[in-house]
């Protein structure tokens, strides 16, 4: 079952994966699906969020995680690894020929380590000429927009969020992530706006997953999260070892 399926009837817990160990553990698990964490696996190789990962490696550890697990598989490409909608639209063929079944790709982009926003009428344009592009490589998979407007803290972010995704939706996107939309009532809205399937980032002050999945919502990620979390009990187990200068923590 791919994701456009599971997706049409039930909201698909997604497990955010780093390497090929965390992504046979969601494999083993009842998780509906795989995802790969860009700022995780950065972080992992070594470098920064925001595209400073070589793309190469990204498909590297696509393939391997693809060689070990046979759950739907959705990448983060952040926004394409590409300077124009062909560079990108190839990208996304390598990464269906590796057997992704889904991507997302943000609206926002770094510059000189800061985070901003595209302007959504060129986002809209650029994402219309990527599933062109798609179209003709004859590359099907499924294409979610991730929307930061409250990620960024962007002034009315509701507003500009339904007004994104009017002008995504119109481009061909399947689906939207919006990160930071935790408000039962906002969320609604978003919900009554579109008939695309509604991607949220998993929150401590958000509903719980029963009532996400009445209320709607199809997709529910942790991003970064576990690997963050994995890297701060590390880090503790490590000092432990250095203060107590015993191994007794961790043997």
């Amino acid at each position: 079952m791919d994701l456009r399926e599971l997706q049409s009837s039930k909201l698909v817990l997604i497990g955010n994966v780093w390497d090929v160990n965390s992504a046979t553990l969601v494999e083993e698990l009842a998780y509906d699906a795989i995802g790969t964490s860009s700022a995780a696996i950065a972080r992992s190789f070594g470098y920064k969020d925001g595209e400073d990962l070589p793309f190469e490696l990204t498909l590297t550890l696509v393939k391997r995680i693809r060689e070990c697990t046979s759950k739907p598989l959705t990448v983060d490409i952040e926004w394409g690894y590409g300077d124009t909608p062909v560079e990108i639209a190839k990208n996304i063929k390598l990464l269906s020929d590796l057997g992704v079944s889904g991507v997302n790709i943000e609206d926002s982009v770094v510059l000189e380590g800061q985070r901003q926003l595209v302007a959504a009428d060129k986002f809209k344009d650029k994402l219309q000429q990527i599933n062109n592009e798609l179209i003709k490589l004859n590359v099907d998979v499924f294409i979610n927009v991730r929307i930061d407007t409250y990620l960024l803290s962007e002034e009315a972010p509701l507003q500009q969020t339904l007004e994104r995704i009017s002008q995504y939706e119109m481009a061909g996107a399947e689906g939207v992530f919006v990160p930071y939309l935790v408000c039962p009532n906002e969320v609604s809205k978003v919900l009554s706006h579109t008939k695309l399937p509604l991607n949220l980032l998993s929150h401590k002050e958000m509903c719980s997953v029963n009532e996400l999945q009445e209320m709607g919502v199809r997709r529910l990620s942790m991003g970064n999260r576990l690997y963050e979390k994995t890297s701060i009990y590390s880090e503790s187990l490590f000092k432990s070892v250095l203060e107590q200068q015993c191994y007794s923590t961790v043997a």
